[in-house]
């Protein structure tokens, strides 16, 4: 989902520039924001589609609440950053392009990994994996693939049903774009049709055989979200737009298929899918949760 609202970040604000390597050597760098006290807890922030850490509108009152708080807030690139973007790699002398529209979603774990691994070498111990949007899906994914013991809990923020959006966007036609979409897989052209990603990059969402539709996918068994854990947080905005179920029906779904001993949900009343407007409200709730479980 693209994001809502005006450029976020007040000129006064201050963080730290961090740079990293993701697992396979691609080059990324994050803002961290810091709390003014001494912590080993850090929230790590993955971004949705088109999204990146310079723009997200959340960022002020989430900053604003940890300084109450005993965390700090680490917002990293990821390869999905913005629709197109030049990367550099490790070992590499050249460019490679990735963005929301060309990246393959399975190499989150890269991402992620890098992340974790950055905020581990400054000294953070305790580490919380939040998700907006697709974002969820990625967090999700991997922490089901990796199981990773220093991820204490996970908070989704919107987690919205990205196969059926498409399907309910595109209407009677969907089939019909799929199929298309699926005979250019190996084409780099962006189309309107395929949400102005690559074929293959729209297939990933689009295609109910593929991991990323299956994630979050409502009307599914939600396997893999099933096997998560370890402590769980769920807020939807109460207006989110792109909801084609009502917020309560998918909060309810996600509490029936949970195995985490500690999963709670919250319905931020008048925000939606960006939280725009409502972004105090869901960062008090984000983080009064965070120190019952953490």
């Amino acid at each position: 989902m693209e994001r809502v609202g005006k450029f976020p970040l007040p000129a006064l604000m201050k963080a730290e520039l961090v740079k990293f390597y993701a697992s396979d050597g691609l080059a990324l760098s994050g803002l961290l924001f810091k709390s003014g006290r001494k912590t080993k807890n850090v929230i790590i922030n993955v971004f949705g589609m088109t999204d990146s850490f310079f723009a997200w509108s959340i960022t002020e009152d989430m900053v604003n609440e940890i300084k109450k708080n005993n965390f700090d807030l680490f917002l990293p690139s990821n390869r999905g950053l913005g629709v197109v973007f030049r990367f550099d790699k490790k070992g590499s002398k050249k460019s490679l392009y990735f963005g929301t529209a060309k990246e393959r979603f399975e190499d989150c774990i890269h991402d992620i990994k890098g992340s974790v691994k950055a905020v581990q070498d400054l000294g953070y111990e305790n580490i919380i994996l939040m998700g907006h949007s697709t974002g969820c899906q990625k967090i999700t994914f991997y922490q089901y693939k990796t199981k990773d013991k220093n991820v204490k809990a996970l908070v989704l923020l919107a987690p919205a049903d990205d196969y059926n959006i498409a399907r309910k966007q595109a209407g009677k036609g969907f089939d019909k774009i799929v199929k298309k979409a699926k005979k250019m897989t190996g084409k780099e052209v962006l189309l309107k049709e395929f949400w102005g990603f690559a074929p293959k990059r729209f297939l990933s969402f689009a295609d109910p055989e593929n991991t990323e539709a299956q994630l979050f996918n409502y009307d599914s068994g939600l396997k893999i979200f099933s096997k998560i854990k370890i402590p769980m947080l769920a807020v939807f905005g109460s207006k989110e737009e792109y909801a084609v179920k009502p917020v309560k029906t998918y909060m309810e779904i996600l509490a029936g298929k949970t195995r985490s001993g500690k999963f709670a949900w919250e319905i931020i009343k008048g925000a939606n899918h960006s939280f725009e407007g409502r972004e105090k409200e869901l960062s008090a709730a984000v983080l009064k949760w965070l120190g019952s479980v953490v």
